[in-house]
């Protein structure tokens, strides 16, 4: 895999020998993905206790896929963003949707960029994991213009 080139987005994410922190590493490993099927882009694994969840890793499989950054210049692979926000759907325990279109749709074209942006699908299983306070934050006041 060619690093000088900016667009791609080559890494795995692990966990340092301490089992503390987590870090980016560079791979071109091909052999490590996904034993199952090989078709994940990328996994969401997340460890509990009870219903809190304590930790939460998502492995992007560089090794077979390509990955880049913003919404422009992507070629036969996926924009890092719209992934992430699936997996990250999964960490906030969503399972995939049957809704076409939705962030949790269990697959996605190469290059796209819908994933990024939550569809009503995904925002109705969060509220319904984590409903809104019964006791809603107060409005912004009105009136005041915000000066830079």
């Amino acid at each position: 895999m060619d690093h000088t080139d900016p667009r791609l987005v080559p890494f795995s994410v692990r966990r340092n020998q301490h089992g503390d922190h987590e870090y980016v590493r560079w791979s071109e490993r091909r052999d490590v993905r996904n034993a199952s099927s090989g078709s994940a882009i990328a996994t969401a694994y997340w460890w509990s206790s009870g219903s809190r969840i304590i930790d939460a890793d998502i492995v992007f499989w560089d090794g077979a896929f390509k990955f880049f950054t913003g919404s422009t210049e992507c070629a036969n692979g996926f924009y890092i963003a719209d992934i992430a926000a699936h997996e990250f759907g999964h960490v906030l325990g969503l399972g995939h949707s049957t809704v076409a279109g939705a962030t949790m749709y269990p697959s996605v074209s190469s290059c796209a960029t819908g994933n990024r942006t939550l569809a009503p699908d995904d925002i109705a299983g969060v509220e319904a994991l984590y409903p809104p306070a019964s006791n809603p934050l107060p409005l912004a006041p009105t009136g005041f213009r915000i000066v830079s």
